[in-house]
């Protein structure tokens, strides 16, 4: 469907395939408990972490996709037919000249499993006709160029890289699917803790609420009442299951409702609150750099961050003094952004934590940090006095740690 904003379309499993090719989806670390719950071996559940270095790197395939693959293929790392662990080889992969199913001779022997790995990414990459591919420098012993962009889908691999037309649906309804994690379960309106997922990066934004508690935005969207703040009517709301696309949350602090931003820039409309006059609002189609949105308390439109620290003024809001604000060129490092009310400029947060005041805010005092740990995911500054800012900042799992 087409969602509310600017146009960010949901992509759709049952109209165009479960993509080969693109970000992942599901953390590592799901991937190692659905595999472990499955009684995958040791050595099966211990490769995932090596699945999801190499494939990004390699045409940009789904690490997910290549270890599910791997875990039809190899049955979770015990093998069973004419290949065995020693062959380091986790999606049967044939010799240049390929042979009988039940031949040993026939399926290659690698060196080692990193090596292993990378030759059945770079197989996936060249089915799903990545750029670059075929690439000279691949240890895939069939590396056909006549291959190359024949199934851009899992489903398509079906009588491609196996006779069976349901080995690609195979792979997507019993090993893929299964291997998602499950959607972050709602809280119980009035809860006085906020969600919480430990081990799993998918807080992703927080507003405060007006006399207790606020609410926390997950990546695919959800968002959570807690500490006595009311359950929002989220009518209209955009909801991507499976993929981490949301990241600010802005609370109509004037009505219902409120806005969501998600990765490529777009604002999205939600349980009555107005749609925003986006004009001039910075949209990266394809490209998750988006990291925050403030919407102007004084006045029309508001203000995008980008993950380098740039601020993206729209829909008629005045450009910020950006005197003293941070911005890492290259480096998606920027998680946050509060707009003074009563003065000019603002706060950025880093994702170690720090806070950093600009065009003429006051400084904060000492605020939770985690150096060198990419943790911090959004903040809140409260009322404030002579004291100074004092706020709260939301971390990866969702923890909301305080500070003054």
């Amino acid at each position: 469907m087409l969602l509310v904003g600017l146009g960010l379309r949901e992509p759709s499993a049952a109209s165009a395939g479960t993509p080969i090719l693109g970000p992942t989806l599901v953390p590592v670390t799901s991937a190692q408990k659905w595999a472990a719950e499955r009684k995958g071996t040791a050595t099966f559940v211990a490769l995932a972490p090596l699945f999801w270095q190499i494939a990004p790197q390699r045409g940009g395939v789904r690490p997910e996709v290549a270890y599910a693959q791997s875990a039809k293929e190899t049955a979770f790392g015990r093998f069973g037919g004419s290949v065995d662990p020693s062959f380091h080889n986790p999606c049967g992969m044939k010799v240049t000249a390929g042979g009988a199913d039940g031949d040993p001779n026939a399926h290659k022997r690698f060196s080692s499993w990193e090596e292993g790995i990378t030759a059945c990414v770079d197989h996936l990459a060249l089915y799903a006709g990545a750029p670059g591919y075929p690439r000279p420098d691949t240890p895939d012993p069939r590396h056909f160029s006549s291959l190359r962009g024949v199934a851009p889908t899992v489903e398509a691999l079906g009588g491609r890289w196996a006779p069976s037309p349901d080995y690609g649906v195979s792979i997507v309804r019993d090993y893929l699917d299964p291997m998602k994690p499950v959607p972050p379960p709602p809280t119980v309106p009035g809860s006085p803790q906020p969600p919480y997922w430990p081990t799993w990066d998918i807080a992703r934004g927080m507003a405060a609420g007006v006399s207790a508690g606020g609410w926390t935005l997950d990546g695919w969207g959800g968002v959570h009442a807690w500490g006595g703040a009311p359950q929002l009517a989220t009518t209209g709301a955009p909801y991507w299951v499976g993929w981490d696309i949301a990241q600010g949350l802005v609370v109509n602090p004037n009505g219902p409702g409120g806005w969501t931003l998600d990765g490529w820039g777009g604002i999205h409309a939600w349980g009555g609150a107005p749609q925003l006059a986006t004009t001039g609002a910075p949209y990266w189609a394809g490209w998750d750099i988006a990291r925050d949105v403030a919407v102007n308390p004084n006045g029309p439109g508001g203000w995008t961050l980008d993950g380098w620290g740039g601020i993206h003024a729209w829909g008629g809001a005045p450009q910020l003094a950006t005197t003293g604000a941070p911005y890492w060129a290259g480096w998606d490092i920027a998680r946050g952004l509060v707009v003074r009310a009563d003065g000019p400029g603002g706060w950025i947060l880093d994702g170690w934590g720090g806070v950093h005041a600009f065009g003429g805010a006051p400084a904060t005092a000492t605020v939770p940090y985690w150096a060198g740990f990419d943790n911090a995911r959004d903040f809140v500054i409260t009322p404030y006095g002579a004291a100074g800012p004092k706020g709260y900042t939301l971390d990866m799992w969702g923890g909301v740690h305080t500070w003054s």
